[in-house]
């Protein structure tokens, strides 16, 4: 079971042998509950849920590291991040992903922030309905898998890749490299925008 929030709507699929057997989605009510109008079936209460999260929640950080060992680099990442975002060491919760190992020994990290209460909130929100929330993951994240799965021949592709989400009420640019993500931008202009003027704003943005 996939739960995508963004700023306008609440989606839910689910999978059942590989295919979509429920899908609904609801506008997004910011002064209610989170999944109040979803409408989720009972038989799929006992699946896990991933909570799919607006991009602009998180605050990425690409950092250049000294080490190629998990631990090390975890515990630098640990030292140095507090002094690179808005919140404390216990206001936040982070992942990162080894983008690069060098000869040299130094690795670049891709490290995701987000505040510990908001992320807290979701998952709150989720159970609230009775769902079991297994992992919670950016818009962008999912975004670049979907894109990924049809196309296996950019599996050992070194060149870099784009991918432009067009959504209602907003957008995304991500870049990656083989298969994983190293750069990812929420665009506060979406499918609306582009099709109500000529006013070729999405472009710029991108381009910008």
């Amino acid at each position: 079971m996939v739960i995508e929030v963004t700023d306008q709507y609440v989606r839910l699929a689910c999978m059942q042998a590989g295919r979509l057997c429920h899908f609904d989605v609801r506008p997004r009510d910011p002064r209610g509950p989170l999944l109040q109008e979803v409408n989720i079936p009972k038989r799929f209460l006992s699946f896990e849920a991933t909570v799919v999260i607006a991009r602009r929640e998180v605050i990425f950080k690409l950092l250049d590291l000294p080490s190629s060992d998990a631990g090390e680099l975890r515990r630098m990442v640990d030292m140095q991040i507090a002094s690179q975002v808005p919140f404390t060491k216990d206001e936040m919760e982070y992942s990162l992903d080894v983008l690069q190992t060098f000869e040299d020994g130094r690795s670049r990290v891709l490290v995701a922030v987000i505040e510990k209460k908001k992320a807290a909130w979701y998952f709150t929100e989720a159970q609230a309905r009775g769902l079991r929330v297994g992992r919670m993951i950016i818009s962008s994240s999912a975004l670049v898998s979907a894109c990924l799965r049809p196309r296996p021949e950019i599996q050992d592709d070194r060149s870099c890749h784009a991918f432009v989400c067009v959504d209602e009420g907003h957008s995304e640019l991500c870049f990656i490299l083989g298969r994983k993500m190293f750069f990812s931008k929420h665009f506060a202009v979406g499918l609306g925008g582009v099709m109500e003027t000529d006013d070729p704003v999405l472009a710029r943005e991108v381009v910008r």
